[in-house]
């Protein structure tokens, strides 16, 4: 059972890192193609680990960190004080999935020991996992794909995928309507795409009312390269074999349309 949790996640990460709108305009920080004041050269992404393991509860925590290089310390305080702002949004963002994981543990473990005399339940190690990856940065903007793995007992453990995606200029997170010029009807071309992608292997996806519908105002994205990436949780649109399913979108076939 062991080898067969950490082959599932393992098979995951190698899915995750190896990947084959009414439509209105809302105010957000503007996405400057070509911006000659780039900030991306202010850090290096640094990994940072959170390792831990007691009787029914262990981690393997992996996030990034993105360190300011010195000769910069003093002179960029106001960008700074966004990087730092971005690196607090993901350090909290991975304590609360790593302690919740561990307070369900510890929740698991006062029932275990108060049923163990008759052995109702069988015993579990919770485990907590996460591994990145920095798809995109540079041009001000940056993409960091989190992936976080759970097993509470059961089957199988879960996953999901949460992507950081910032405007470094002002710290804000980017919305998908962001990627895109004004006035262009965003979400019909991306339901467009994925609904032809999806009739290429449509046995492995869900029908009907399960089936996907389109993406709505808060549809999960990353940029990876030259390109964009739509993705979706377990279960929202296929069965849990098929993983998180991906659809990558060229920057080429939209170029005339995206700010990017």
């Amino acid at each position: 059972m062991k080898f067969l949790k950490r082959s599932v996640f393992l098979i995951l990460i190698i899915t995750f890192f190896s990947t084959s709108i009414s439509e209105g305009q809302e105010y957000f920080p503007w996405i400057f193609k070509k911006d000659k004041d780039e900030i991306n050269y202010l850090y290096n992404v640094q990994l940072k680990k959170i390792v831990y393991k007691n009787e029914f509860f262990k981690s393997q925590i992996n996030y990034p960190y993105l360190q300011i290089k010195e000769k910069y310390i003093e002179k960029e305080k106001e960008n700074i004080n966004v990087i730092n702002k971005i690196n607090n949004e993901i350090y909290n963002y991975i304590v609360n999935f790593k302690d919740n994981i561990e307070k369900q543990s510890e929740e698991y473990k006062q029932e275990y020991e108060s049923s163990y005399k008759d052995s109702s339940l069988p015993k579990f190690v919770y485990e907590a996992y996460s591994e990145y990856d920095v798809t995109y940065n540079k041009d001000n903007l940056i993409s960091i794909p989190i992936l976080t793995y759970e097993f509470t007992g059961g089957a199988h453990g879960m996953s999901v995928l949460k992507s950081f995606n910032y405007n470094l200029k002002s710290g804000q997170e980017l919305k998908l309507i962001n990627i895109f010029k004004d006035n262009i009807a965003y979400k019909s071309v991306i339901n467009s795409y994925i609904k032809h992608e999806i009739e290429k292997n449509k046995d492995l996806y869900f029908t009907g009312k399960d089936g996907f519908k389109g993406i709505d105002d808060n549809q999960e994205f990353y940029l990876e390269n030259d390109k964009l990436i739509i993705y979706f949780q377990l279960y929202e649109i296929a069965p849990y074999y098929v993983g998180i399913p991906k659809f990558e979108i060229p920057f080429k076939e939209i170029e005339d349309i995206i700010n990017i």
